[in-house]
């Protein structure tokens, strides 16, 4: 008999105009139950009827309130029926995509955790899964400290070391969202600088835009500064932003963003003198008004070291301090006037 009723509702949930009337009239806590009770095939149709719910956004609540998230968990965790694991975690996946159904899974008590553990099994398309609806839940940036506190960080970073690209590219994305919210400094001291860094030498354009875009969130915060430059962010960016990406506008000047934001504690500009961060700043000064004035002020905060002045009066950035003082907004030719003068 369950097998019947799983064969019937999915074949009802397979017409668009039926799943919200299913959901509403308690679905998926019959699904869950028929999911604990029935034979495999049931279970695989169960699991099939559920992911066809999700698709529509206006079912997502429903399924959270009907238990839909630890249902998929616990057939994610040790299913041994892969198309079943796989359907699952496409639901919980479909269910991310939407504000409401996110902030949902985040708040189900052990969720995170359990998407964070399965993200390192054995089974590939658990980790792709886990990977990619850990992406989503990111975007949350209200509920960052929760999901760091988590265990997100160590989590994505060994799940970056996996050679499936997209999932790759997936970590670098959630990391860079975690990097917008206020634990920045644990994000680092977990690894976050290092791991960063080893995947900016991607060959992928996009996969190095998202490397440059969460090292910039991440030099966002004066707590991290020092931390960043330590772990070797400087000379990182200055390969990121000039040699590996010279012709992309858009990872240069998101990387002269993060270089620029490392220069605003006397600790950080010492190291910035030494790696000759003036250089690099005026290879990207003539982009637009924005790298002009990036230029013009981190030029005026290096200009109190001697040997930075030296590096100032070399051809190409004193000439570029020089264009800035005649030709500059009003700030901008203050602050390249008090560099070169």
């Amino acid at each position: 008999m369950t097998i019947v009723c799983a064969i019937a509702l999915c074949n009802l949930s397979a017409q668009k105009v039926c799943r919200d009337t299913l959901v509403k009239q308690g679905a998926p806590k019959v699904l869950i139950f028929l999911i604990h009770h029935g034979d495999t095939d049931t279970v695989k149709k169960c699991a099939q009827t559920m992911y066809y719910l999700s698709t529509n956004k206006a079912n997502h609540v429903g399924l959270i309130d009907g238990g839909a998230v630890p249902l998929a968990i616990e057939v994610m965790r040790g299913h041994p029926v892969t198309e079943v694991v796989w359907y699952c975690g496409a639901m919980m996946f479909a269910l991310a995509g939407e504000k409401k159904a996110r902030n949902g899974i985040i708040s189900q008590e052990g969720a995170l955790t359990a998407l964070l553990e399965m993200s390192n099994s054995g089974n590939a398309d658990v980790r792709i899964l886990c990977g990619a609806i850990i992406c989503r839940l990111s975007s949350e940036v209200d509920r960052s400290e929760e999901i760091v506190q988590s265990g997100a960080v160590p989590s994505l970073i060994t799940l970056s070391n996996w050679t499936h690209f997209p999932t790759r590219q997936r970590c670098i994305v959630s990391i860079s969202n975690l990097a917008r919210g206020r634990l920045r400094a644990r994000i680092i001291a977990e690894g976050a600088i290092p791991a960063l860094i080893a995947l900016s030498s991607s060959k992928d354009r996009k996969m190095r835009q998202d490397c440059a875009s969460a090292l910039c969130n991440l030099s966002c915060s004066a707590v991290s500064e020092i931390e960043m430059v330590k772990q070797g962010a400087l000379s990182a960016l200055i390969v990121l932003g000039l040699v590996r990406s010279y012709e992309d506008p858009l990872t240069k000047k998101t990387c002269g963003k993060a270089l620029f934001n490392l220069l605003f504690s006397d600790e950080t500009i010492e190291y910035a003198v030494k790696e000759d961060v003036i250089w690099a700043l005026n290879e990207m000064c003539d982009m637009d008004e924005e790298t002009e004035d990036m230029f013009a002020i981190a030029a005026c905060n290096l200009s109190q070291y001697e040997r930075s002045r030296r590096q100032l009066l070399r051809p190409g950035p004193i000439e570029s301090l020089l264009k800035l003082v005649a030709t500059g907004a009003e700030d901008v030719k203050i602050a390249s006037g008090l560099a070169g003068f």
